[in-house]
């Protein structure tokens, strides 16, 4: 098998990298990926790891697919990308979210993909999320008013909060412990 030249700006490039000296190969889609492991496989090679090198993907985008390769085959690292490509920004930072800081087993695209909706987001810090979730507690309940509340503490001490860097954004996941 010859080396691959590297597709133009796919959304996803994987390289990959065989273990018994065989040159590399890039490939940008699932079928490519089939193609290039039957072409391994023909040619003696069984095993070969994966990299994500390239793409047009976002870079946020780019290391949520990073952190997807470890428990996931280059076809569902391939249907990930293409999801990623069309979702908004509050499903792409639950993707990230998700694949960067769970360990729940999200290690196919159908898993991450169902589970993003489970995730509850607030873009901000965790102080602009505590004062409006004091806020909105204050607009349910107006006798809260009466009383003097650290509403920041109140939230930073609730072990079901995490906060995380997307995009260049701070985000808060507020039912971590739930996902």
């Amino acid at each position: 098998m010859s080396a691959a030249t590297l597709p133009a700006t796919p959304y996803l490039t994987l390289c990959l990298i065989p273990y018994n000296g065989a040159p590399p190969c890039y490939v940008s889609s699932a079928e490519e990926y089939t193609a290039a492991a039957a072409s391994y496989n023909a040619a003696g090679t069984e095993e070969w790891d994966t990299e994500v090198c390239d793409g047009r993907a976002l870079n946020s985008d780019m290391a949520t697919l990073i952190a997807a390769r470890h428990t996931m085959q280059p076809d569902e690292l391939f249907a990930l990308a293409g999801w990623l490509e069309g979702a908004d920004e509050h499903k792409r930072a639950a993707a990230h979210y998700l694949l960067r800081h769970c360990s729940n087993g999200y290690s196919c695209a159908g898993d991450v993909v169902d589970g993003v909706e489970d995730v509850q987001l607030f873009k901000g810090s965790e102080e602009e999320y505590a004062n409006q979730y004091a806020k909105d507690r204050m607009r349910e309940t107006p006798e809260l008013r009466c009383y003097v509340i650290d509403w920041e503490s109140a939230v930073g001490m609730d072990n079901n909060i995490a906060t995380f860097q997307y995009d260049g954004d701070e985000w808060v996941c507020t039912n971590a412990l739930d996902v």
